[in-house]
């Protein structure tokens, strides 16, 4: 009885000590996204200073904003602000930046294209 009593105990501690562990990780991974999404936030926020020309991040398409950070990234082009930006970032960052930017609700809602032309 005192031996099943003790695995219990063991077996406890450790499932709360993987947990914690987890959460630990977890918490620190979100912590270094929000760190680079603030960087990218700089220019791409709706509240940026140049909002005609560059588009706002906050509720992307995960999907799209993976294509267009591998595509920055595997340009030629050395000078481009968004190609040093996207070498600077391992895959898995594009990934996590792309699915907390699809989370963020965006300030202004996307307006989809009426089905047909009205100046007609």
């Amino acid at each position: 009885m005192r031996r099943t009593i003790s695995r219990t105990v063991l077996l406890s501690t450790l499932i709360i000590k993987l947990l914690y562990v987890s959460e630990g990780v977890a918490e620190e991974v979100n912590t270094h996204i929000r760190t680079l999404s603030s960087s990218c936030a700089t220019c791409h926020s709706h509240s940026s200073i140049n909002k005609s020309v560059i588009p706002t991040l906050e509720g992307i398409d995960a999907s799209y904003f993976i294509q267009k950070m591998q595509s920055y990234r595997n340009s030629g082009e050395e000078h481009e602000v968004m190609t040093q930006h996207a070498k600077g970032l391992t895959e898995l960052e594009i990934k996590q930046l792309a699915d907390y930017f699809a989370q963020q609700k965006r300030a202004c809602p996307l307006v989809k294209k009426p089905a047909i032309n009205l100046l007609e």
